[in-house]
């Protein structure tokens, strides 16, 4: 059973060993081993920053073992406000459609309750299971970023990758408008 609940100071240090493993895999963080700001002190402070500004901040455990994490963090700028950015850290063996679809989805719920419309992300492209999850998951690949990271001694594309959200009143307003529309199929 996957249990999913807010990041809470008692998560800290299993978090930092967390991020600092898929750090070690090459392939899956853009962060080289001890490059990410994630001692435990780090995670405590990017905690209290989560709560402070409303961002999200969210883990997942599976057998008392903590096995990823999504943090959303919205635009700083006005004009950016409505979309979020994420980053989401799973074990490789738990990158699959129903652990890493529950995390998606608390952040598409999240992002709704704050009238967000758009969350994005980038993503190795050597990273299948990620990148399958993410479409699985109404994401969609919106362009390449070439050669952006350099791991291991090689260049690595990253796809950007991005969820497009309709609250319910656009919805609405979206069926009516194709409803009215004697063209529309």
């Amino acid at each position: 059973m996957i249990d999913v609940h807010p990041i809470a100071k008692q998560d800290a240090a299993a978090l930092s060993a967390l991020m600092a493993f898929l750090d070690e895999q090459g392939n899956i963080s853009p962060y080289a081993p001890g490059e990410r700001p994630g001692s435990e002190e780090d995670i405590l402070r990017l905690i209290e920053e989560t709560r402070n500004t409303g961002n999200l901040f969210i883990v997942a455990e599976e057998d008392e073992e903590l096995i990823g994490y999504l943090l959303a963090m919205r635009g700083m700028l006005c004009s950016m406000q409505y979309m979020a950015e994420i980053e989401m850290g799973l074990l490789p063996a738990c990158c699959d459609m129903e652990r890493g679809a529950v995390l998606l989805d608390f952040a598409d719920v999240w992002a709704n309750q704050c009238g967000l419309k758009r969350l994005e992300c980038t993503v190795q492209t050597g990273n299948y299971m990620l990148t399958h999850l993410y479409q699985n998951m109404g994401y969609k690949i919106e362009g390449v970023r070439k050669n952006s990271l350099f791991i291991a001694g090689r260049g690595v594309s990253e796809y950007y990758i991005a969820k497009v959200l309709q609250d319910e009143a656009d919805r609405m307003a979206t069926l009516a408008a194709l409803l009215d529309d004697p063209i529309a199929p």
